[in-house]
């Protein structure tokens, strides 16, 4: 007999051949931390067929309050399900302990916020200044809503077609699996030629190690680490994130585009995506309310007492 450690490497060496590498990176990441689980509550040296529901059930609720909502959740549960399913068949097992599982709704909120515009103009200000690759990475969050993890991280110089305008980001590396183009501001050309962007290597990476650009990207937690030493510096809270740009472009970009356009802007795959983004980040803001709500004391733009008879 076996436990979840023994039978997980076997597991994923045989999933290394049958599923595409982010699927792969995905499903490691998820089935690696119930094996932590299972290593902070002293259960590592359980056999797999000894794991309970309860125990289970309580890696669930700890997923919850680290702020994973219910679907992410889900997601956990059917690729650690999968590895008891692998053990299953070979006889270590017998049916996997998620029969009565729950998926709390998530306990806290790890969302990031927008920044205001002091916020932004520090912080833009001062990563300019101290570290121009972070800024860079700022900056394309902000203008065309990548995603800092993939979508911005494996960026490269052939991306930015700077004489037309517009980035690509690759399928393989956006969130929904679909290569998709976001135009390019003015000033963000600007940003792009000012850091090196024309000059570069066509398979240079944008963030590459060295605080610069080259052959080898920078790992996966680099820009964040980067971001909270910063955000430290300007005495910012700790949910101001370094996703924290493209909430804050999105919070702005909502008052002058229609949803449509904002749904694009942040590769969204549905407009309800967009409506909950919008509402979870700002509340969906309502100009006609906030600016042009009738005023109790007049009627069609009079003052009560100045109506004619």
């Amino acid at each position: 007999m076996k436990t979840y450690d023994n039978i997980l490497p076997l597991f994923l060496s045989e999933k290394e051949i049958q599923v595409k590498k982010r699927a792969l990176s995905l499903l490691r990441c998820r089935t690696s931390a119930f094996s932590g689980f299972l290593k902070e509550n002293n259960l590592s040296e359980v056999l797999i067929c000894d794991i309970k529901n309860t125990d289970v059930s309580d890696f669930f609720i700890q997923l919850a309050r680290k702020g994973l909502d219910r679907t992410t959740c889900k997601k956990y549960a059917e690729n650690i399900k999968a590895v008891f399913k692998y053990a299953q068949r070979r006889g270590w097992c017998g049916e996997p302990p998620f029969e009565l599982v729950q998926f709390p709704h998530k306990l806290k909120d790890c969302a990031a916020r927008v920044l205001t515009d002091e916020e932004l103009s520090q912080l833009a200000e001062l990563t300019h200044k101290k570290d121009r690759q972070l800024h860079m990475a700022i900056m394309t969050e902000y203008y065309c809503g990548a995603r800092p993890g993939k979508e911005a991280r494996l960026l490269q110089a052939k991306n930015f077609d700077l004489n037309s305008g517009m980035l690509r980001i690759d399928s393989e590396n956006a969130k929904t699996g679909k290569t998709r183009y976001v135009t390019m501001s003015d000033d963000f050309i600007a940003i792009c030629k000012d850091y090196g962007i024309d000059k570069a290597n066509p398979d240079d990476y944008v963030f590459a190690k060295g605080k610069k650009m080259g052959s080898k990207p920078l790992s996966e937690n680099a820009l964040r680490c980067r971001f909270n030493t910063y955000r430290k510096r300007l005495n910012l809270p700790e949910n101001v994130k370094l996703y924290s740009a493209k909430h804050t472009a999105a919070s702005r970009l909502i008052r002058i585009m229609d949803i449509n356009s904002v749904k694009d802007f942040l590769g969204h795959a549905t407009i309800v995506s967009t409506q909950r983004y919008i509402h979870r980040i700002g509340g969906g803001i309502n100009e006609t309310l906030k600016y042009n709500f009738p005023s109790p004391t007049k009627v069609n733009g009079c003052a009560e007492g100045e109506r004619r008879i």
